[in-house]
């Protein structure tokens, strides 16, 4: 992937280009599973949608450094 270049893309395709431990933060806000748009009708299920999340949630650890932070935006009803 280029430095300083803007990509439109499925996260989990952007992040499986990425190299182990390449990141030292993360600033996230996943869609929710129920929210009223398009989104709502993205998973069949609350357990698919918890089946992408644990694939984000992945690579996500996969791509931080041992320290590194990652930040989850969201509240404790929509996640």
């Amino acid at each position: 992937m280029e430095v300083n270049k803007l990509y439109n893309e499925n996260c989990l395709v952007g992040m499986a280009r990425l190299p182990n431990e390449c990141a030292n933060l993360i600033i996230a806000d996943p869609p929710y599973f129920e929210v009223k748009g398009e989104f709502d009708f993205v998973w069949n299920s609350f357990d698919d949608y918890l089946q992408d999340v644990e694939k984000w949630a992945i690579e996500c650890k996969r791509i931080l450094i041992d320290n590194g932070t990652l930040f989850w935006y969201g509240n404790s009803k929509k996640i």
